[in-house]
C-alpha cells in the first residue's frame, strides 16, 4: 500500500506540474489532493486523485485569472518528462505540435503517453468509455502526424 501511495504521489505531482509549471505550487496542490482524499480513504484510487488534482488546478487559475505559462525545456526535464539529448530537433517539433493543440488534447496526450496511464484509468478520469479513449487517441495521433508533416 505504501508504495502505491508513493507512486500515486509522484504521478499526481507530475500531473499538477503539467498544469501549473511551478514546482512549489505543484507540491502544494499535490499535498492538498492527498489531504482531501485521506478522509475518504481514496489516497490509493488514482482516477479519483487525478480528478481532485485537476479540479484544484482549475480552481487555482480561476481564482488567479491568469494564463497557464508554458514550461521551459529544463523544467520538463527536471520533472522526469522525456528530454534526453538525442533527437532534440524531433522532440522539439513534437513538443511544439502538442503545445499547439487544445488544452484537453494536451492533457490527454500527457496522461496517456507521458504518465503512461492505461485506457481504463484515462477513461475514468475523463468520464468517457475506453472505446472513446481509443478513438480520441487515434484522432489525436492523426492530428499530430499531420502537424509534424506540415512542420517538416
Amino acid at each position: 500500500m505504501r508504495t502505491d501511495v508513493e507512486e500515486n504521489y509522484n504521478k499526481i505531482y507530475k500531473y499538477c506540474f503539467f498544469h501549473v509549471h511551478d514546482r512549489i505550487l505543484a507540491e502544494d496542490l499535490t499535498q492538498e489532493t492527498f489531504l482531501r482524499a485521506l478522509p475518504h480513504g481514496m489516497e490509493g484510487e488514482l482516477p479519483y486523485l487525478y480528478t481532485v488534482a485537476g479540479n484544484l488546478c482549475t480552481d487555482y487559475y480561476r481564482k488567479r485569472e491568469r494564463e497557464v505559462p508554458c514550461p521551459k525545456e529544463t523544467e520538463w526535464e527536471e520533472q522526469g518528462i522525456p528530454g534526453e539529448q538525442e533527437n532534440i530537433p524531433e522532440k522539439l517539433l513534437i513538443r511544439e505540435a502538442v503545445l499547439s493543440m487544445p488544452r484537453k488534447a494536451r492533457e490527454f496526450v500527457y496522461l496517456r503517453f507521458v504518465l503512461e496511464e492505461s485506457a481504463s484509468v484515462v477513461a475514468e478520469i475523463l468520464g468517457i468509455s475506453r472505446f472513446a479513449v481509443y478513438r480520441r487517441e487515434k484522432m489525436i495521433l492523426k492530428e499530430l502526424r499531420e502537424k509534424l508533416k506540415e512542420g517538416g
